[in-house]
């Protein structure tokens, strides 16, 4: 069986899942699901990471016990089939329980106060809630949901037999009868008010439950009485719909709604009292008392509009208040809170922690004021927000790495993989880049047909080539000399530009291809010769000195990557066949066809020894296989959706070498290289679907 690879680090963030960034109780750490990986990240410091692997698809929720000990987490997965949900050991990070019920996607999670019990919720295909033994892992019982679409779940602060759930037009209270081990549900009466809830947040005292919902509001609800009470802010919807929101330990409401805008409303919980008329069929105030809608008392709005998804308080902050609930022990209990007025006034003086996540992948730390009402942001987190397509490697230089996507190119280290630089080209993909071999410039090509040079230190932008491709850059590399870049695009031409301090000119332009081109590499030696992978089925090799092809090869395949040995005897390609095949570089012959994964290979890379190939695609692993062997000897898996490009760091004997690994998903994972010899007894590696003999020797070739 092959290795596992080591994943060292990972830089991205996924704002897209409710209620995705859970902070420990310790306050020294955040938990956050990025694909099928989740990741547990120190605060401050250093910021190092501990990973959790076991999920198979994307995970789409998580829940923390209150002691901090217990994570459970769910995802999603293909339609027919079950999703998995798993109990995790923090403090010794291993998986506790796996428990199949859910169909195709599970909605929520949420353990009980005193960690007895799990509570899950299922998705769109699902609708059904389940309630769980925490210890033993086995399911006590369930029942469907509302009609509508439910979106959020939660158990009571004190009482572990009572669960909230709101979804599309429907908000209701369940009961946990234990005689007839069944739960027993109670409409929440909200009279003609309709609301679609999208979060929900239950006070300390189990007092009061405040509903977030798509019009703009939060509902303030009386749990003793299922009935709604108030609601807010008073003035000022906010225009997105409420995203998040949380209970601040003055006993204030924070929300945030969907295009970045924060709003603290302070908590009314005395005076107005709602009450049901039967004849009307509607809630009404109680006579003589008027009902005042919970006043705005700060406001502020992230940069950049960025919608957000979820808001944890630091409970290291938190749980020293007087009044906030202690931590739980998985069977113990909860303790009660002080009066809010008290809590109020005891918490005026420090300020309150919060972190904050959002869609564009941003995690913000905010500082609330309670006395002078004032909120403030602060970026801790950022990564990538969508696909990204392009990585490159600095020339022999191993420390730092440049990647691409929607709208911007970031330069990442190698080591701790923070980031360093962000150069933003609004609303156009970047569809590859790479570094100057001297490393005076990072080139990258656009979606719009340019060409843009940018400085690696500075990220000023040095150079554009106006209409370089018709069709969209697609491949881009910069000659041995610095002063020349070979391109192709969308339209299948491959170009060669002279790179001048006062202009930039087309020397030739090659046009044999019928699709576009997906790959260009340069012969390393002497940058006399290119080779360009693209999709019609061919890849040709160019003579860089006369413009004319020297050989090409084909296959039955969209070829995706292409990649020169270091002894630039052989060529490595890979496509959409699922093959790795080696060609000869001279005379464009196959010598090896390996079987390389169960769906697309979009890249392939190959080590500075030559002793190891890497490759990444659609089958969302990443697999390292000996390059005279042929044979898979580790496999690296976190991401959730395809992998667009790997690349090994260059020879750097004074750092440990690692493979970067980019996804659509957002996520930029670098793992630990294994090196062949030191897995001298490892096993060839079948994919599924695999024969036996996972390759073959063309017939007459030599390897």
């Amino acid at each position: 069986m092959p290795a596992q690879l080591n994943l060292s680090s990972v830089a991205g963030f996924n704002g897209t899942v409710p209620n995705g960034l859970v902070l420990h109780p310790d306050g020294n750490s955040f938990i956050y699901p990025l694909g099928s990986t989740i990741c547990i990240r120190d605060i401050g410091g250093k910021g190092s990471q501990r990973f959790l692997h076991g999920h198979t698809d994307k995970v789409t929720c998580l829940a923390l016990s209150k002691c901090g000990r217990w994570l459970a987490s769910g995802q999603q997965t293909y339609l027919g089939f079950k999703a998995d949900i798993i109990i995790w050991d923090l403090e010794q990070a291993i998986k506790l329980h796996t428990l199949t019920l859910h169909k195709v996607k599970v909605q929520a999670l949420d353990f009980s106060p005193d960690g007895r019990f799990l509570l899950s919720l299922g998705g769109q295909d699902d609708g059904s809630l389940v309630l769980w033994d925490a210890e033993t892992g086995h399911p006590i019982c369930g029942t469907p949901t509302a009609n509508n679409f439910t979106n959020a779940a939660k158990f009571f602060s004190q009482d572990s037999l009572c669960i909230a759930t709101g979804g599309n037009y429907n908000l209701t209270i369940w009961e946990y009868n234990i005689p007839g081990n069944k739960l027993v549900p109670h409409e929440v009466q909200l009279g003609q008010i309709r609301r679609i809830v999208t979060c929900l947040e239950i006070a300390a005292d189990d007092q009061f439950m405040y509903c977030g919902t798509t019009t703009g509001d939060v509902l303030q609800v009386s749990l003793p009485r299922r009935i709604l009470r108030n609601s807010g802010p008073a003035k000022g919807l906010l225009q997105a719909g409420v995203a998040a929101i949380t209970l601040l330990p003055t006993g204030d409401i924070l929300a945030a709604s969907g295009d970045g805008e924060l709003v603290v409303m302070a908590c009314v919980t005395t005076t107005t009292i709602m009450t049901s008329s039967p004849a009307l069929g509607t809630a009404t105030a109680s006579p003589g008392r008027d009902l005042k809608k919970l006043a705005a008392v700060s406001r502020m709005r992230l940069p950049g509009n960025q919608a957000t998804t979820l808001i944890c308080c630091s409970q290291a902050q938190g749980k020293n208040a007087p009044g906030s609930p202690t931590a739980h022990s998985p069977k113990g209990s909860g303790t009660s809170r002080s009066s809010p007025k008290f809590r109020r006034s005891m918490s005026l003086a420090a300020p309150i922690i919060l972190y904050m996540g959002t869609k564009e992948a941003n995690v913000f730390c905010l500082e609330y004021s309670a006395q002078a009402q004032t909120l403030r942001s602060e970026l801790v987190l950022s990564a990538h927000a969508g696909p990204v397509y392009g990585l490159a490697f600095a020339n022999e230089y191993a420390e730092l790495f440049a990647t691409s996507a929607l709208g911007e190119i970031r330069v990442w280290h190698t080591a701790t993989g923070r980031e360093l630089l962000r150069i933003s080209v609004p609303n156009l993909h970047c569809r590859c880049l790479a570094f100057m071999p001297d490393g005076s410039s990072i080139i990258s090509g656009w979606s719009d047909g340019k060409i843009r040079a940018f400085g690696p230190q500075s990220g000023k932008l040095l150079f554009t080539i106006h209409d370089a491709h018709h069709q969209g850059v697609t491949a881009i590399k910069g000659l041995g000399d610095s002063r020349h870049i070979v391109s192709g695009g969308g339209e299948g031409l491959v170009r060669l530009w002279a790179i001048n301090p006062s202009s930039q000119t087309m020397v030739a332009s090659m046009k044999e291809h019928k699709g576009a081109v997906n790959d260009v590499k340069v012969k390393p030696s002497d940058s006399s010769e290119c080779i360009s992978a693209s999709a019609d089925g061919s890849c040709i090799i160019w003579d860089l000195t006369t413009f004319k092809r020297r050989t090409s090869l084909f296959a039955n395949t969209v070829f995706k990557a292409a990649a020169y040995h270091p002894d630039e005897s052989q060529i490595i390609t890979a496509g959409t066949d699922r093959n790795i095949t080696y060609f000869d570089a001279y005379d464009g012959q196959p010598i090896r066809i390996m079987e390389g994964s169960s769906d697309s290979i979009e890249s392939v890379a190959v080590d500075p020894e030559g002793v190891c190939i890497v490759s990444g695609g659609a089958d969302r692993t990443i697999r390292l296989w000996g390059y005279d062997e042929g044979h898979c000897y580790a496999v690296g898996t976190g991401h959730s959706s395809e992998v667009a490009k790997v690349a090994i760091t260059p020879r750097d004997p004074q750092h440990q070498a690692k493979v970067v690994s980019v996804g659509t998903d957002g996520s930029v994972m670098i793992w630990d290289f294994i090196a062949p010899s030191s897995l001298e007894n490892s096993s060839s590696a079948l994919v599924p679907g695999a024969s036996t003999d996972s390759w073959e020797m063309v017939p007459g070739a030599t390897a």
